[in-house]
């Protein structure tokens, strides 16, 4: 058709080998899309801003009733965290070690004299005084 001289001929490939082993492309139905769900496209060109708010509750919206179908299993809404080694592999029960810490550490913090029992007494003392000094009229006087 053009003015461009044919292509060459391979001689070292055998015939009917044009196409490797690779997977076929995905055909494009349109331009740009792969033949996926159609994704929302706003509207072009000058608009006010009252049809953009409209369009993005729209938007909104639709996103919201699109994710409700789906239940909390298939979206993965509460699901317990998974965690992988190097090789990809599941790990058993991660969150078990740190579980068992923190209950280690509340209860360490429930003996009482973890915190020091002397300093509490201390404190308590300190607090007493004051109350005392507290209830004490603000007028000196002499009897």
């Amino acid at each position: 058709d053009g003015l461009s001289p044919p292509r060459r001929q391979r001689h070292d490939s055998p015939e009917g080998s044009d196409r490797d082993l690779s997977p076929p492309r995905k055909v494009k139905t349109e331009a740009g899309t792969t033949g996926g769900p159609a994704a929302f496209k706003p509207k072009a060109g000058l608009r006010t801003a009252k049809e953009m708010k409209a369009e993005a509750v729209a938007m909104r919206e639709a996103e919201a009733a699109r994710m409700a179908r789906f239940g909390d299993e298939a979206s993965g809404r509460g699901a317990a965290t998974v965690a992988r080694g190097r090789d990809g592999k599941r790990l058993d029960d991660v969150g078990a070690a740190a579980r068992e810490r923190k209950e280690a550490e509340a209860a360490a913090r429930a003996v009482p004299w973890a915190g020091g029992l002397a300093q509490k007494r201390a404190v308590a003392a300190a607090k007493r005084e004051l109350a005392e000094v507290a209830a004490q009229p603000w007028a000196v006087s002499a009897d």
